[in-house]
C-alpha cells in the first residue's frame, strides 16, 4: 500500500511537474518562432515604409494590400496567428500594416492607422523603452502570446513590429504532449525506470557538449568570446583585458600549427593561475580567437589597482616557451577597460593602442574622461556609413585572379569601398566596417557587395568572390537575403564566398548547412586568409570548402621565414588531398608569382597582376613575361 501510495504521489508530482516544463518548453520555441516571423518580415517593414505616417494616404493602397497580402501569406505558412507593425499617435497605438482575416479579405479592407484600443501593456513599454517586450494579453481576437520588437524609423519615430500565437492551440499541444508521456511513463516506469535513468544522463551530457560548443573553446577549454559577452551582461563592477601575443603568426610559419597549439595551451593554464593581491575575486579567463585571451572581474577595484595587477601579470607571467627543446620567447600587449558600457570595444582599442606604440599595457576608463579619440568619433563614422548605405556608396571594386595554369584572369575578388558623390574612394573598409559592426549595419553592407558582385558578374559573365563572416551566417535576416537574392537571380555558377580563416565559428553544424544551401544554388565556399594568426584545420574539415587563400603575412614571407615554404607545402598537400583549391594572395613581383606556381598552387591575385578597380582588368595576356 505505501509503495503505491508513494508511486501515485509520484505520478501525480512528475505529470504536474511534466506539463509546467512542456509549457515552459513550448513558449520558449513559440516565443522563437515569433522573433525568426518579425526577422523574416524585417526587411519589407523597412524604416522607409514607416517614415512620415500621418494619415490613411501616407501609403498607397495598393502597397498596403501588397504587404498585407505578404503577411497573410507569412501567417498561412505557418503557425503564426497575427504579425503587424505598430505606431504610437497622440498617446495611442495604431496599426499601420497586417496581415489580413478572412472578413478583412472579403471586405477588401486595409488596416492603414486603424486604432488599437485594446493594446496590451506590453505594446506601450516596448514604444517606451525601445526594447524588445514578450507577454501574454486577451483582447476581442483571443488570447494570444506575443513579442514585440522595436524599430526606428528614418524619421526618428519609433514603429514596433509584433507577432502573435494563439495560447489555445499552445495549451492543446501541451495537454496532448503531456497526456502522451504520462500514458507512456504509467505504462513503461515500473519495467523501464533503470532505462530512462540512463537516457536522461545521456541527454544531459548531450546537453553539456552542445553548451560547449557554444561557450567554449574547444582547444584550451576556456569559455569564448560568447560566454564573455554573456558574462559581462551580469557584471556589476566589470574589469577587463585583452591580452594578445606580438607577431604570433611567425610561430606557426617557422614551427607549424601543431607547436602553436601548444604554447596557447599553456598560455591558458598560466592565465587562469594568475593571482595579484589586489585581487580579492576570482577572475574569468577566456580565449577570444587565435592568439588572443581576456580576462574578467567583477570587484569594486581603483583603475590604478587595476593597472598594477596588469603590469605585474607582465612581469610574473613567464613569456618562455620550449619549442623541440628550444627556447622561445614571446612578447605580449595588453588593453584594458572599466565599465559595462562598451567594454568590449574599448579594450579592443586598448588593445590595438597597445600593439601599435608597443606600450605593454593601455588602459581605458569612463571615470577618468581617458575615452580614445577614436571612440568619440564613432557616432559620426556611423552616420557617415548611414548616409554611404542610403546612398548607395558601398561598392565593390575588383581585384583579378589569375588561373596559373592557363595563366588568364578566370575570377575576381570584390573589395569593398565607400566613393563620394563623384566616385572617388574616401574610405576603405578597415575604415568604415568597425562603424559597420558598432552600428548593426554591417547587413547593409554585405547586402551592397553582393548585389554589386551579382550585377558584374551577370554583365561580365565572370567569377566574383566576396568575403561574409559568421555576422552573415548567423543572422537571419542578412542569410536569408543572400540565399533568396542569389536563388532570384540564378548567378549562383558565378558567385563564390570567402569566409574568413580568423573568423570565430561557434556552431559549424548550423554553418555547414547554411553554405551547403548555398551551394545547392551552384555557389563555391573558401576560406580567406589562411595561415594568418592561428591557423584553424577543423573548420576545414567541418565545412563544406572548396578553396582556401594562403594569407599576405605566409606569400610576402616566402623568402625571408625559412618555415614559409614548409607552410605553403604543408597546405597544398593538405588542399589537394582534400580536393581543394588553393588560392595565393600578395603576388606583387613576378618572383613570387612563379614561386607559388612551383609550388602547384592553382590560383593568384595581387599587385603584379592587377590592383583593385571599379573596373575590370582586360584579359590580355597578362602574365607573359613568366609564361
Amino acid at each position: 500500500i505505501a509503495g503505491v501510495t508513494l508511486f501515485l504521489i509520484g505520478s501525480t508530482a512528475f505529470s504536474f511537474l511534466l506539463y509546467k516544463y512542456l509549457y515552459n518548453h513550448h513558449l520558449q520555441l513559440v516565443d522563437q518562432q515569433l522573433e525568426m516571423a518579425i526577422e523574416s518580415v524585417s526587411g519589407t517593414l523597412d524604416e522607409n515604409l514607416h517614415t512620415g505616417i500621418i494619415n490613411s494616404d501616407s501609403i498607397s493602397k495598393p502597397r498596403q494590400q501588397e504587404i498585407e497580402g505578404y503577411l497573410s501569406s507569412l501567417v498561412n505558412n505557418t503557425n503564426i496567428d497575427f504579425i503587424y507593425s505598430m505606431v504610437k499617435r497622440d498617446g495611442g497605438i495604431y496599426f499601420v500594416t497586417s496581415n489580413l482575416t478572412v472578413e478583412e479579405k472579403a471586405n477588401n479592407e486595409v488596416n492603414l492607422l486603424s486604432p488599437y484600443k485594446d493594446a496590451a501593456p506590453a505594446v506601450y513599454a516596448a514604444f517606451d523603452s525601445g526594447l524588445q517586450q514578450t507577454g501574454e494579453y486577451t483582447d476581442k481576437w483571443g488570447t494570444f502570446r506575443s513579442v514585440y520588437k522595436p524599430r526606428v524609423a528614418n524619421d526618428g519615430s519609433t514603429y514596433v513590429i509584433g507577432a502573435d500565437i494563439s495560447l489555445d492551440a499552445i495549451k492543446q499541444l501541451n495537454i496532448e504532449s503531456t497526456g502522451k508521456a504520462i500514458l507512456a511513463w504509467l505504462a513503461m516506469s515500473l519495467l523501464f525506470i533503470p532505462l530512462f535513468y540512463l537516457y536522461f544522463r545521456s541527454m544531459l551530457r548531450e546537453e553539456k557538449l552542445e553548451n560547449e560548443k557554444y561557450f567554449f573553446d574547444t582547444l584550451t577549454g576556456l569559455p569564448n568570446r560568447s560566454s564573455l559577452i554573456k558574462d559581462l551582461e551580469s557584471c556589476k563592477m566589470p574589469h577587463m583585458a585583452l591580452i594578445e601575443f606580438n607577431n604570433f603568426h611567425t610561430v606557426n610559419m617557422a614551427h607549424g600549427p601543431h607547436h602553436g597549439d601548444q604554447i596557447l595551451k599553456q598560455f591558458a593554464s598560466r592565465l587562469a593561475n594568475f593571482n595579484h593581491s589586489a585581487l580579492t575575486r576570482k577572475h574569468k579567463t577566456y580565449r577570444m580567437h587565435g592568439d588572443q585571451f581576456a580576462v574578467l572581474l567583477d570587484q569594486d577595484i581603483s583603475s590604478d589597482s587595476i593597472k598594477r595587477s596588469m603590469l605585474s601579470f607582465l612581469e610574473v607571467i613567464s613569456n618562455e616557451f620550449e619549442i623541440e627543446g628550444k627556447k622561445l620567447y614571446l612578447s605580449l600587449s595588453i588593453g584594458g577597460t572599466s565599465g559595462r558600457q562598451d567594454a568590449l570595444e574599448l579594450a579592443e582599442m586598448a588593445l590595438k593602442e597597445s600593439t601599435k606604440t608597443q606600450h605593454p599595457v593601455i588602459f581605458y576608463d569612463r571615470k577618468e574622461g581617458n575615452l580614445p579619440e577614436v571612440y568619440k568619433k564613432n557616432l559620426q563614422d556611423i552616420a557617415t556609413l548611414k548616409k554611404a548605405l542610403t546612398e548607395s556608396r558601398i561598392v565593390p571594386y575588383f581585384m583579378p585572379i589569375v588561373n596559373l595554369v592557363t595563366n588568364e584572369v578566370e575570377k575576381y575578388e570584390c573589395l569593398a569601398r565607400m566613393i563620394d558623390k563623384d566616385g572617388k574612394v574616401i574610405q576603405m573598409p578597415d575604415q568604415f566596417l568597425p562603424a559597420a559592426y558598432r552600428g548593426n549595419l554591417y547587413a547593409g553592407a554585405t547586402r551592397a557587395m553582393l548585389n554589386g558582385a551579382i550585377d558584374k558578374a551577370r554583365e561580365t559573365g565572370k567569377s566574383m568572390t566576396i568575403n561574409i563572416n559568421s555576422t552573415d551566417i548567423f543572422d537571419p535576416r542578412t542569410s536569408q537575403y543572400i540565399y533568396r537574392r542569389i536563388k532570384a537571380t540564378k548567378m549562383g555558377h558565378l558567385i563564390e564566398f570567402e569566409i574568413l580563416e580568423t573568423e570565430h565559428i561557434t556552431n559549424y553544424k548550423l554553418a555547414s548547412r547554411y553554405l551547403n544551401r548555398l551551394k545547392s544554388l551552384g555557389c563555391r565556399i573558401g576560406i580567406d586568409d589562411l595561415g594568418k594568426a592561428y591557423s584553424n584545420y577543423e573548420r576545414l574539415m567541418n565545412l563544406p570548402i572548396d578553396f582556401v587563400k594562403i594569407d599576405k603575412t605566409v606569400i610576402s614571407n616566402l623568402f625571408n621565414a625559412p618555415g614559409a615554404f614548409s607552410l605553403v607545402r604543408e597546405i597544398v598537400k593538405f588542399a589537394h588531398h582534400n580536393k581543394l583549391q588553393t588560392i595565393a594572395e600578395f603576388c606583387s613581383t613576378q618572383e613570387i608569382y612563379d614561386t607559388v606556381r612551383n609550388l602547384g598552387l592553382d590560383y593568384a591575385q595581387g599587385f603584379y597582376i592587377g590592383k583593385p578597380s571599379a573596373t575590370l582588368l582586360e584579359d590580355r595576356g597578362l602574365i607573359q613575361a613568366s609564361a
